[in-house]
């Protein structure tokens, strides 16, 4: 089978383009070639990268402040490590995260415990998020967080730019941290 294809339920091959053809259907979004209709297009390189950027949100009220994401680009096609650099200006006994995704026509939000592993699905096979959680309690100070981000080879280019949007709560109510990032071609 070559890297183009995908097994279906029945175990027969599907072309990549027909796949992604129902995928865009399931969207209600339209496919057309030809002439004059080049709306459709795909990242489909592995290997290619997309620029990821990064910025603090946090309210003055907030005990945490991000002062590093890195790396700056996300490849294609492979397990990328994210690290995640900030302090605390007070111990933190436990929180939640809240991350708000916004690609193309699609809106997800996810939800789960800062101090428990995790990992969120993103729709259509288009990777995966693996989040090893933080030990808590959390002392004041520098802290860091590991994010792995695994993006499928074939990514439609309308979903190729991605916002998202970090949001923590400690269990006590009080505002942690805000980040928003973007990943763009």
């Amino acid at each position: 089978m070559c890297s183009s294809d995908l097994l279906g339920n029945a175990g027969a091959v599907v072309p990549w383009r027909v796949f992604a053809t129902v995928a865009l259907i399931a969207l209600g979004l339209t496919l057309r070639s030809g002439p004059g209709h080049d709306d459709v297009e795909l990242v489909e390189a592995s290997g290619s990268k997309l620029a990821l950027t990064w910025s603090d949100c946090g309210s003055g009220a907030a005990i945490g402040k991000v002062t590093d994401v890195s790396p700056t680009s996300l490849v294609i096609g492979t397990e990328n490590a994210i690290k995640g650099t900030g302090t605390l200006s007070e111990d933190v006994t436990g929180g939640s995260f809240k991350i708000n995704v916004v690609s193309g026509p699609v809106k997800q939000t996810y939800e789960f415990d800062a101090c428990s592993p995790t990992t969120l699905q993103f729709p259509f096979n288009l990777g995966t998020v693996d989040y090893a959680g933080f030990e808590c309690p959390i002392a004041a100070g520098e802290v860091s967080i590991d994010v792995k981000v695994t993006l499928s080879s074939m990514i439609p280019a309308a979903f190729a730019h991605a916002d998202l949007e970090w949001t923590s709560t400690s269990t006590s109510g009080k505002e942690l941290i805000c980040a928003k990032m973007a990943v763009d071609p």
